[in-house]
């Protein structure tokens, strides 16, 4: 960049320049930038080191749209009107001397009158310009339809060669392949710079306009690594390669950047967390806002990104030779090409979705929200707690500062509430009998007293939960919980209560998944085929179709019940074998070998090939099974 710059201000400044300078690159990769937020500042520290008569004066204009020549000049001369450069006297008595109504849109006079600088002709309004002008003119490959390229160029070569303006050309060359400008260029054009720049250059002076710190935050590793497109992906190395698109995300980023950083000096005094949180934000608010600037997601759109990891779950373990990138679900190729390509764990923000696809604004409760996923996520998120569970946590946290006056209160207080079920995990109950255990000459208890008590608690915490199952997590912690404090009796006598709650819990259960189950078997085949393929949530409030559970169904119901398949329910049972046994690699087989052999059987003896579902039979549940049962080995 500092190349670029370098080259443009020596021809700014040199006397031998024959035509106009171009600058030229692809569309969105920051010339216009470039131009207004480091070339001009660059050139205003110069024009104030020089005398006022060789002072420069800049404008800038767009030629978007221009029909025809004379609205270029009108366009310079609004620039004019909105200039921010100084403006030396010599020029201002120049452009005085043209109409003194025209002098009121002098910059530092009120009172604009249009009308005079529309009448003005274009031959005064850039003679009065003076010889020291530097005219930057954006956009060449916008111009109307219209109006010639070559028109364009010969209204450039006069700037030049008749009124002595220097003059920089922005443009986007590749879209003036179908006009004559390689025909004319070399006639106007002295000198074309390609606009080749490290982009990270632009993004990070991009980025601190929106905060000081930001451009820190870019640099690091895990940040800047999203801006490099991963290899032959050509749609993602042309959005990234649009600054447009960047600037865009850094606009969505940057309020939910400030949330996080608020307060804060330098990068150094984020902590981790926070960091790895905002690492997560920007993958994230990077791969919408590209989506939505190419068109792809917008507030109709009815992708279900929420449902990506469920979707790309089903996508790997269903591929076949057919299954190409073409096929996949739009999540699933959205996964693949953000997340799985740069090896990083996808989170869907939905605050962050619905304020970049479909416009709603970021209200601190939102900002709260997104800091709620992104803590659940990292697994650090806890639950506001009630003034009860607060007192039990501090009894845990400070015990040691209680007198001896208080202790006794607080340590009956306690088991009081544990005994009333105030905590929210079953081996919290575990941790309370050992933690209480220690303490009772204070409490006057003894184990019997203090078990009996807990266990009440856990009477009422299964009671609340009702249905609900402890998940395999919980159990684990339940049993790690025997050695937290020190283990004691009591410990082991609730762990063993807690044991004996979950495993009726789950013959009950049990008991009924089972009863469910069967009557889909019997009564309903092709949904009973459709709830057992894994991640199928419809019916996990009837049972739970992640665990073993097929290979309790009755026997002779089995037998009965695939002897006499319809065509569409042999199907719908293939269909299940091949999500469920070996979509899975076997997860299930082992477990439910019972059923498998039991369908086997029928399969087996099953001849009559004249009937349409005993030959679908052969030709699909016989392979299922030969493959399903290879996991057995």
């Amino acid at each position: 960049m500092d190349n670029i710059t370098a080259a443009i201000l020596d021809y700014i400044n040199s006397p031998h320049t024959l035509g106009a300078l171009q600058l030229n690159g692809p569309w969105g990769c920051g010339k216009t930038f470039f131009i207004k937020n480091i070339l001009l500042p660059e050139i205003n520290k110069l024009e104030k080191e020089r005398s006022d008569t060789e002072k420069k004066c800049v404008l800038m204009a767009s030629l978007f749209g221009i029909t025809k020549t004379e609205e270029i000049t009108q366009r310079l001369w609004f620039s004019l009107i909105e200039s921010k450069h100084y403006m030396p006297k010599n020029r201002l008595n120049s452009i005085k001397k043209i109409g003194s109504n025209v002098a009121k849109f002098i910059p530092g006079v009120n009172n604009v009158d249009l009308d005079s600088i529309i009448t003005v002709s274009a031959e005064l309004k850039l003679k009065a310009l003076g010889k020291n002008t530097i005219v930057i003119l954006d956009d060449l490959e916008r111009i109307s339809e219209s109006i010639e390229i070559e028109n364009v160029l010969g209204y450039i070569n006069d700037l030049i060669e008749n009124y002595g303006f220097k003059l920089i050309l922005i443009s986007n060359q590749k879209e003036l392949e179908k006009t004559n400008l390689l025909k004319y260029k070399e006639k106007v054009i002295d000198r074309t710079i390609f606009f080749d720049i490290d982009k990270i250059d632009i993004i990070l002076s991009m980025s601190e306009r929106f905060n000081k710190l930001l451009p820190s935050f870019i640099r690091m590793g895990n940040c800047s690594r999203y801006l490099i497109p991963t290899e032959n992906d050509t749609i993602l190395q042309e959005s990234l390669s649009n600054l447009r698109t960047i600037r865009f995300a850094l606009a969505q980023f940057s309020p939910i950047f400030t949330f996080y950083t608020n307060g804060r000096g330098n990068i150094d005094d984020i902590d981790e967390i926070c960091l790895t949180k905002l690492t997560i934000i920007w993958r994230f608010v990077l791969a919408l806002s590209i989506e939505y600037k190419t068109g792809t997601l917008n507030y109709y759109s009815e992708y279900d990104l929420d449902k990506a990891m469920i979707m790309s779950y089903f996508s790997r373990r269903n591929q076949n030779e057919n299954n190409d990138n073409d096929t996949k679900p739009y999540e699933v190729k959205f996964l693949q090409r953000y997340y799985d390509a740069y090896a990083t764990h996808y989170v869907y923000i939905e605050p962050i979705y619905n304020c970049i696809v479909k416009g709603v604004f970021l209200k601190e409760s939102d900002l709260n929200k997104i800091d709620e996923i992104l803590s659940k996520h990292l697994g650090i998120y806890r639950e506001q707690t009630s003034d009860d569970k607060a007192f039990i946590l501090n009894v845990y946290e400070n015990f040691f500062n209680f007198s001896n006056e208080e202790a006794p209160k607080k340590f009956k207080k306690f088991l009081s509430l544990i005994s009333k079920g105030t905590v929210d995990k079953p081996y919290e109950f575990v941790q309370a009998a050992n933690f209480i255990s220690g303490y009772k000459p204070i409490i006057e208890k003894n184990n019997a007293d203090i078990i009996s008590d807990i266990c009440k608690g856990v009477d009422i915490f299964f009671d609340r939960i009702g249905d609900s199952d402890i998940s395999e997590s919980e159990k684990r912690r339940l049993e790690m919980s025997l050695t937290s404090f020190v283990e004691s009796c009591e410990g082991n006598g609730v762990y063993d209560y807690i044991c004996k709650k979950i495993n009726q819990q789950e013959k009950n259960h049990e008991d009924k998944e089972l009863e469910y189950i069967t009557q889909l078997f019997q009564n309903d085949f092709l949904s009973f085929t459709e709830a057992f393929k894994p991640f199928i949530v419809q019916n996990r409030v009837k049972f739970d179709n992640r665990k073993p559970l097929l290979h309790l169904l009755d026997a002779s119901l089995v037998r009965k019940r695939i002897a006499e398949l319809t065509p569409a329910e042999v199907y719908g049972l293939h269909d299940m074998l091949q999500f469920r046994y070996i979509a899975t690699e076997g997860l299930y087989v082992r477990d439910e070998l019972e059923f498998i052999s039991l369908v086997k059987e029928v399969v087996d003896a099953t001849e009559d090939e004249s009937m349409l579902s005993n030959l679908m039979k052969q030709k699909y549940l016989k392979s299922d099974i030969t493959k399903i049962l290879a996991y057995n080995k």
